[in-house]
């Protein structure tokens, strides 16, 4: 299988610090599950559940995650991305139109954030906050 890694959209990506494959993702949701845990020590002998390092809970996460994206790609539920040939008219359009809408949002944020740069904040009246 050559499937292409589907990393997050920069902007998206910035509140986890970086680009990630889906699959991390996936992971990191997997982990969050409240059976996870202990389907994991159940996995692993329950014994030996105190014994268990953040590595091996996260190799199995990354595990499941693995599994489960070449399931669904398998059954085509993911798809590679289309080469810019593949692209309909309409499809091309869409995509200038979302590429021009993304570029006028953060022009028009820089412009908002310059003026609230150069307004004055309001200071409040001498006396107002004596203790």
């Amino acid at each position: 299988m050559t499937a292409l890694k589907y990393p997050t959209p920069y902007l998206n990506a910035l509140p986890d610090g970086c680009v990630m494959d889906m699959r991390v993702k996936f992971a990191m949701e997997i982990i969050k599950t409240p059976g996870f845990m202990r389907q994991f020590d159940l996995l692993n002998n329950a014994t030996h559940a105190a014994q268990n390092s953040p590595a091996d809970v996260s190799a199995l996460a990354l595990s499941i995650s693995n599994a489960l994206y070449e399931q669904a790609y398998h059954q085509g539920l993911i798809e590679d991305l289309p080469s810019h040939a593949d692209l309909t008219k309409d499809e091309l359009n869409h995509i200038r139109r979302q590429a021009a809408g993304n570029v006028l949002g953060q022009l028009h944020a820089q412009k908002v954030a310059q003026t609230e740069q150069s307004s004055q904040v309001m200071q409040a009246p001498p006396g107002m906050f004596r203790g």
